[in-house]
């Protein structure tokens, strides 16, 4: 999926005025990353991405929403052939409640709707790259470490799943996505 990865891009995308000062990553507000792992309430929340934002808590919830960009292009086909081959398919996000039931939704995010197993930061406690999560996914699909093959935009997780034995590979969000899942599934003899 495409993500608005830092503040000011999250403002641009709600149609609110950008300040230079908030060009930095959403993990640098310790509240973003609190409420990814559930440990945060929506309202505490939003709170401190009004403080943080200098803005009223109803746009907070608005820049919030805006983080969610769109589908990723040609990810839906690479999910439905891999489930008609018979393999597990799964997603393990750091995400929270507020855009989960967005990314679930499959009139919204149908790459993500087809597929099987649905690890997300809120529910498992954790966001990557805490192994606890890498753990926490292993135990929802079922499947030993070394039969996974993950594909993130986050060096620190792709670096956290080769670690706990899982085959990673590092998805540049720049270019386009669906051919670097592809090339990393004909790698691996799996398309």
């Amino acid at each position: 999926m495409h993500v608005a990865n830092s503040w000011d891009a999250a403002l641009e995308a709600a149609g609110l005025p950008v300040d230079a000062s908030c060009a930095i990553p959403l993990e640098t507000l310790p509240a973003f990353e609190l409420y990814q792992a559930g440990q945060l309430d929506i309202e505490a929340y939003l709170d401190e991405v009004a403080a943080f934002l200098d803005i009223d808590s109803t746009a907070a919830a608005k820049v919030h929403e805006s983080i969610l960009l769109r589908p990723t292009d040609g990810t839906l086909e690479i999910v439905e052939e891999l489930n008609r081959r018979g393999y597990i398919t799964g997603c393990l996000s750091n995400t929270n409640t507020l855009h989960w039931g967005v990314l679930t939704n499959p009139l919204l995010y149908p790459n993500v709707a087809a597929l099987q197993v649905k690890g997300a930061s809120q529910l498992i406690g954790f966001n990557k790259p805490a192994e606890e999560s890498y753990l926490a996914f292993e135990s929802m699909a079922s499947v030993a470490a070394g039969q996974i093959l993950f594909f993130d935009d986050n060096g620190a997780n792709v670096e956290a799943a080769r670690r706990f034995g899982w085959a990673a590979v590092q998805i540049d969000p720049t270019k386009d996505q669906a051919s670097q899942i592809r090339s990393g599934l004909a790698g691996r003899a799996v398309l």
